[in-house]
């Protein structure tokens, strides 16, 4: 749990900061992974565990782009994010920014 809990601290600090979220984000986006691939994970509801994870960091994502944050292409390829990019959250994200960035 200490890379989780260092994501959420990071994200408190860094509120007003969108890459300070964002990074938060991919924090949790690891841990998610960290989690799902876990053979040897003690808890009792791994898939919870994970779900909770992806879940956290889709609301910080939400908030860095809410406070400003708008990197498509990080979004599209920074590899921390690669289990969140099937979710429909992360596509209406992606297309609210590209739509953002139209002249």
């Amino acid at each position: 749990m200490g890379l989780a809990t260092t994501a959420a601290e990071l994200a408190r600090f860094e509120v007003d900061s969108a890459k300070g979220i964002f990074l938060a984000a991919c924090m949790f986006c690891t841990c998610t992974m960290l989690t799902a691939t876990n053979t040897q994970l003690v808890e009792d509801r791994p898939q919870q565990v994970v779900q909770t994870y992806a879940d956290e960091a889709l609301a910080f994502l939400q908030q860095a782009v809410a406070a400003g944050y708008d990197d498509v292409a990080q979004l599209k390829n920074n590899p921390d994010l690669t289990l969140l990019r099937p979710r429909e959250e992360i596509r209406q994200l992606l297309a609210e920014l590209e739509q953002k960035r139209k002249p």
